[in-house]
């Protein structure tokens, strides 16, 4: 069995307001476990999915692919959207830590996913949307952690 860390539930104040999740009402992110080299994220709405990592660069950056097992743990968003489902496949994600020139670090968050319907350019451009609302909410409590954690 691997390291084990527990990534605390998410109180309201860490959360940023989005469109699509204060007025669409998507799933939200609650919560994490990383058990070894998997990431289990709970979401709102009985949405639930893994990270798998495959590379770790200590201080830089960590990169996974996305496993949705079952698929059914995606009912709250949609069967749609996940590796096995055909029109949104969600293939990996990455973050990575940059050091700007006045020695303040940039977290930039990555998703690579791909489109396959007979209207992709429309929906493409309504997943990106939603895509950065996502991205927006979870770089949101990273960010308020990250500086509550160096005023103590």
């Amino acid at each position: 069995m691997g390291t084990y860390y527990e990534i605390d539930e998410i109180k309201g104040h860490e959360r940023a307001w989005t469109f699509s999740h204060n007025i669409l009402v998507t799933p939200l992110p609650i919560d994490a476990m990383l058990d070894g080299r998997v990431r289990k994220l709970r979401w709102s709405s009985g949405m639930r999915f893994e990270e798998h990592l495959t590379q770790i660069e200590p201080n830089q950056s960590i990169a996974w692919n996305f496993v949705f097992n079952p698929p059914q743990t995606l009912t709250a968003f949609d069967l749609h959207s996940a590796k096995q489902g055909g029109i949104v496949n969600m293939r990996s994600g990455s973050y990575v830590l940059s050091i700007l020139p006045d020695s303040g670090t940039l977290l930039t968050l990555e998703t690579q996913y791909s489109v396959t319907t007979l209207l992709n350019g429309y929906l493409a451009l309504w997943g990106e949307m939603f895509l950065q609302y996502f991205h927006h909410a979870v770089l949101s409590v990273i960010k308020v952690r990250s500086e509550e954690a160096a005023k103590i």
